[in-house]
C-alpha cells in the first residue's frame, strides 16, 4: 500500500506536487496514529505522567508530513550531484534506498 508512495518520494524526477495527494496525508496519519498508540501503551504500562496526547499527535503529524518533503528534497539534491554520470536516477534511488533502510533499522 505504501510501497508506491515510498518509491515516488525517493524518485528525484517526481514533483513536489505529488506530496499534496491523499495517500501522502493518509500515510502520515496512519503512521502518526500508530506511534501515538505505542507511546500511549508505554505511558500506561509504566505509569508515566504524560497527558499531552493531542499535542503529541499534532506535532508528530507535522513531522511525518514534512518528512516526505525532506526525503524528496534529499533525493533531488543527490540527483543533482549524479547528473553528469550515466544512470543518475538509479544511482540516486539506490543511495536513498540504502540510507533509508540503514536509518530505519537503526531506529
Amino acid at each position: 500500500m505504501f510501497t508506491d508512495l515510498y518509491f515516488d518520494t525517493i524518485n528525484p524526477l517526481q514533483t513536489y506536487k505529488r506530496l499534496f495527494s491523499l495517500d501522502v496525508l493518509f500515510s502520515a496519519l496512519i503512521h502518526t496514529i500508530m506511534y501515538v498508540v505505542v507511546i500511549y501503551i508505554v505511558v500506561k504500562v509504566f505509569k508515566f505522567k504524560f497527558n499531552k496526547f493531542k499535542e503529541l499527535f499534532l506535532c508528530l503529524f507535522v513531522v511525518m508530513f514534512l518528512g516526505y518533503f525532506g526525503r524528496l528534497s534529499r533525493a533531488k539534491d543527490i540527483h543533482k550531484h549524479f547528473l553528469k554520470e550515466k544512470d543518475s536516477v538509479n544511482k540516486t534511488i539506490n543511495l536513498m534506498h540504502n540510507g533509508y533502510f540503514c536509518w530505519f533499522f537503526l531506529g
